[in-house]
C-alpha cells in the first residue's frame, strides 16, 4: 500500500540537544544522510540492507524535504563543518543533527511520513510500513527513534521497547 506523501517539517531556531542518554543506534544503515546528488542538488538518502547488498533510497522531493536539508546544512555550516552528513529522527519527530560525538542540535520537527524511492527499482518505500513483521524479525531499514541507555548495563530501549542488540546483524530481540 502506498502512503500519501504528507511529510511536513517545521524548522526551529537550532538549540543544542542535551537529550540525556541518547545514543546513535549502531551500524551504517541506522541514520539518514544529506548528500550532494549528481547535478549538485542536495538530497536525503537512506540505506537498506538486503542480503549482502546495500540498497540506496532517496527521499521524495518536496518543499518540506528541501526545508529539512536547508536546516541541517545551516547547522553544519554555523559550526564550521561541511554541508551534508548524517542526522537522526527520534520517536517524537525531532530532527537531531550531530556536529561531533558530544555536540548535537535539534533542527526542527517532522510530521507525516517521509517516503523514499529505491533508486534501483523505483519502488516507493514507506518506513512506517511494518506489515508482516513480528517481534524479533530483522529490520532492514533506518530507524526512526533513538537508542536509550537506561543504565550502565547492556539494556537499552528503542521507541519504548526493551531490547538487546546483536551488533553482528542488527536483529533485535524484544524482552518481555
Amino acid at each position: 500500500m502506498l502512503a500519501k506523501n504528507n511529510f511536513q517539517f517545521k524548522a526551529f531556531n537550532p538549540v543544542q540537544w542535551k537529550g540525556g542518554r541518547y545514543k546513535r543506534i549502531p551500524g551504517d544503515t541506522s541514520v539518514f544522510r544529506v548528500i550532494r546528488h549528481r547535478g549538485g542538488e542536495w538530497v536525503i538518502q537512506a540505506y537498506i540492507k538486503d542480503a549482502d547488498e546495500t540498497i540506496i533510497c532517496q527521499a521524495l522531493s518536496s518543499p518540506a524535504e528541501q526545508e529539512l536539508i536547508s536546516a541541517i546544512n545551516s547547522i553544519k555550516q554555523r559550526y564550521g563543518y561541511h554541508n551534508g552528513g548524517s542526522f537522526l529522527i527520534n520517536e517524537f519527530g525531532q530532527v537531531l543533527v550531530p556536529i561531533n560525538p558530544t555536540l548535537r542540535f535539534c533542527a526542527g520537527q517532522i510530521n507525516g511520513i517521509l517516503l523514499f524511492k529505491n533508486l534501483d527499482t523505483g519502488i516507493i518505500i514507506n518506513l512506517a510500513d511494518d506489515q508482516g513483521l513480528e517481534p524479533g524479525d530483522f529490520w532492514d531499514r533506518p530507524y526512526v527513534g533513538m537508542w536509550y541507555n537506561l543504565s550502565r548495563k547492556k539494556m537499552s530501549c528503542i521507541i519504548g521497547i526493551t531490547i538487546k542488540m546483536k551488533r553482528s546483524n542488527h536483529r533485535c530481540k524484544i524482552n518481555n
